[in-house]
């Protein structure tokens, strides 16, 4: 017995030696982008694009502009003359976007690059939360490996995408909002903190450790642009930040709010912050959909899901008429 159970604990330490090399090995390939692990999603949103090599604009950002039927496409509908590449990809930040920024930029030679930032993770982006009293042991050593290993989030936004959530309760879109289906990712950030959403706002706390990360991330982004091309910085508020009928449900699933003035300003600590850090250089154009959003959203009109902190079609519509306005000067 006792030589088996020897073989046994050489069988799993070696196993566990393995696949820490093989981690390591995939890390070192993600980490300096040897190939290219985003070509996938580049490919699938700029297929119908022609080969000319007179690009416009060159979009990066997550989720809320990884879209095949989102703004991009809407601007591209109402812009047919001007060419417009999408390097976006859903789930990531301005780390992974630093991955392939330069590839993306050296191969397309665009005129003006249009970065997404989303308020409602991109600080969570460059360091995740963890909390081990009120999340799963497992989630606390996914966020917490990961943000050592960025290959981790890589990983897990490709098995996100192959398997089947069955065990989950279906998400119902167009639905009023409930707490048993809203977007479960966000609950567990408000689990973890339930300031997280005031403190990314407000760069308050811990998270002013993580705005500047952010801005060394946004640094290295900025170096990789070619002098004399215009790069359009525009923040995607949180939904809770255009009225109350947004902050009440996030309230329902326990974020808190300290100072609902602050954050309800349309000039907000984060943008406020980013436009001083940048404001020497006069390449860089901020852009803060916030006052036109918060305009249009009305409740026969929202403009974001309420089981989902992502725009609707509405929301869409609303941010291509915004940057129309903004990068192509027409109403």
């Amino acid at each position: 017995m006792k030589s088996k159970f020897i073989i046994l604990v050489k069988y799993v330490a070696n196993a566990f030696i393995i696949a820490l090399i093989t981690l390591l090995l995939f890390e070192l390939c993600y980490r300096y982008h040897i190939i290219d692990f985003y070509h996938a999603p580049w490919a699938a949103l700029n297929q119908a694009e022609n080969n000319s090599t007179e690009v416009d604009l060159l979009v990066f950002g997550d989720s809320f502009s990884a879209k095949t039927d989102g703004y991009i496409d809407l601007l591209r509908k109402r812009f047919p003359n001007k060419k417009i590449l999408n390097a976006a990809v859903s789930g990531i930040g301005i780390k992974q976007v630093n991955l392939f920024a330069a590839q993306r930029i050296k191969q397309t030679k665009p005129k003006a690059i249009l970065y997404q930032v989303y308020v409602g993770n991109d600080l969570l982006d460059v360091k995740n939360l963890t909390n081990w009293g009120k999340l799963s042991f497992t989630r606390n050593l996914y966020w917490a490996a990961s943000d050592v290993f960025s290959s981790l989030r890589y990983l897990n936004q490709q098995l996100v995408v192959l398997r089947k959530e069955k065990s989950m309760i279906p998400l119902s879109l167009d639905k009023p909002f409930s707490m048993a289906l809203y977007d479960k990712r966000s609950q567990m950030f408000t689990q973890a903190d339930e300031a997280y959403l005031f403190k990314t706002v407000t760069i308050t706390d811990d998270f002013l450790t993580r705005y500047h990360s952010w801005k060394k991330e946004m640094d290295q982004f900025i170096a990789t642009i070619p002098s004399g091309t215009t790069l359009y910085i525009s923040f995607i508020p949180h939904c809770a930040q255009l009225n109350t009928f947004y902050l009440n449900n996030q309230s329902a699933i326990g974020n808190a709010i300290a100072d609902t003035g602050a954050f309800f300003q349309e000039q907000y600590p984060f943008i406020k912050q980013a436009m001083h850090d940048f404001k020497n250089d006069s390449t860089i154009v901020f852009l803060n959909p916030l006052a036109t959003l918060r305009k249009a959203d009305k409740e026969t009109y929202r403009l974001y899901y309420e089981n989902d902190p992502h725009f609707n079609i509405n929301g869409h519509l609303e941010f291509a008429g915004y940057l129309a306005t903004n990068l192509f000067g027409v109403e």
